[in-house]
């Protein structure tokens, strides 16, 4: 079986794509890479995507064959042997780099590609960046969900997920974020790790059905797939993403209420308004003309986007009463797109990315299992890191300047716009203390 695997995909049957207006036909793929993003597609499979295929790529060939994606793509082979990455992102570059022929083909054909991976250890930090920019390369649309470590993992995980970070929005459309701190203050403390995680696979899944409807479902609002992409004419902005659902006689209020206060805004009061926003509504038959103007306008008042707003509005029997709104905004990135490359590619000359920086291999995540065998709880987890965060290293490199031009309003850091980041012992100081700390406040 890890011999199937190596540096090839395994296909079983996949879908034929969904017909888009008269003519067209969007091929869409959802790819989950590294540990964390093929569980997150494992988990997805549960919510049957017809409109996409399903794919996972990783180092570790034990953990692929335990998935049932219809494709796999070992990678790395002669590189870590079918082990993981050992959270080392170099590892995980130079493994995508002996296997760019197997994520090449991969991507091919396709026109819009999902990448689900968790940032911060090893395969996804590493090898995230190589795969979005094949994609591009093959012509694709990129949007990209990522998670990001908690605060408490460290200063080595966190740097090594943002270096990712800034990578990959070179290459992506849209990479929307999500923070693992947010979990910590969402969930109960006696839930499970599992339990944790799942409000994040909720937001990802929510998030491409949306996009997936706007584009494959008959609606009051119809969008084809060249709008949609000709929304994010560059890379490299910071993304606004939210989510809103509603219900009965007080759907429309419910869900603009939830969407304009929801944890996925990282408690921002006033978000910096953005240049591009994507809209979708989503609800059943008596979804009407007004409805939708109302929350357009209410989206549009809080997060700007009024010069480029791509709106869909969705028609589906099923949802009943039910509404449900997903918001997905641009910055706008620091450059314009040239022949189709990122600009900073493309004015290199040179056509490659940036390298990754080389980080020595980090602390693991909290381990899955109690002293008891049980499932540990986001309680035990905190304690057992509270104050274990590593020293910092001598040899680890700073950000890269680019990430300082559009990244210092990440939700963790709060407001400290246009400024370095502060470390001491390792920790962004920048952060706000509860979150470094993995403590949950109460109201």
């Amino acid at each position: 079986m890890e011999e199937s695997l190596s540096s090839s995909s395994e296909t079983s049957g996949g879908r034929e794509p969904a017909a888009v207006g008269s003519t067209s036909a969007v091929r869409v793929k959802i790819i989950g890479l590294g540990g964390a993003g093929t569980h997150m597609v494992e988990r997805l499979q549960k919510n049957h995507f017809q409109e996409a295929s399903l794919a996972v790529v990783d180092t570790d060939a034990s953990a692929l064959q335990k998935v049932a994606a219809e494709e796999k793509v070992l990678i790395g082979r002669s590189v870590t042997r079918g082990l993981s990455a050992g959270a080392d992102a170099a590892v995980g570059a130079t493994a995508a780099k002996s296997d760019m022929a197997a994520l090449e083909g991969l991507v091919a054909g396709q026109n819009l590609i999902f990448l689900l991976v968790g940032l911060g250890g090893g395969t996804g930090s590493g090898a995230a960046p190589a795969l979005a920019a094949a994609a591009v390369a093959k012509g694709a649309m990129v949007v990209a969900f990522v998670t990001m470590p908690f605060s408490m993992e460290g200063g080595r995980r966190t740097e090594q997920a943002n270096t990712a970070l800034t990578e990959l929005r070179l290459s992506c459309e849209v990479v929307i974020p999500l923070y693992n701190d947010i979990l910590m203050q969402l969930t109960d403390e006696n839930a499970t790790v599992l339990e944790a995680f799942a409000k994040a696979d909720a937001w990802v899944r929510r998030g491409i059905h949306s996009l997936c409807a706007m584009l494959f479902k008959p609606g009051l609002i119809n969008v084809d797939f060249s709008v949609l992409r000709g929304a994010f004419p560059k890379r490299g902005g910071r993304a606004l993403f939210t989510l809103g659902t509603g219900e009965g006689k007080e759907a429309t209020f419910q869900a603009i209420n939830e969407l304009l206060n929801s944890p996925l805004l990282g408690g921002r009061n006033s978000p910096a308004p953005v240049g591009t926003l994507v809209i979708n509504i989503l609800s059943g038959p008596g979804l009407t003309l007004p409805k939708v103007n109302e929350i357009v306008n209410k989206v549009t008042e809080r997060f700007g986007g009024r010069e480029n707003t791509v709106l869909g509005a969705v028609i589906d029997a099923d949802c009943g009463e039910r509404l449900e709104v997903c918001v997905i905004g641009s910055s706008g990135g620091f450059r314009q797109l040239r022949e189709g490359k990122p600009a900073a590619l493309a004015e290199s000359g040179t056509g490659e990315m940036p390298k990754p920086v080389p980080h020595p291999s980090p602390a693991g995540m909290p381990r899955a299992q109690g002293k008891t065998g049980r499932p540990m709880t986001i309680g035990e987890a905190v304690k057992r890191h509270i104050g274990k965060q590593e020293a910092p290293d001598p040899a680890a490199k700073k950000v890269d300047q680019v990430e300082m031009d559009f990244d210092e309003q990440e939700m963790q850091r709060s407001f400290f716009e246009k400024t370095r980041r502060t470390m001491i012992d390792g920790q962004d100081v920048d952060i706000p203390t509860y979150l470094r700390r993995g403590i949950k406040i109460i109201p």
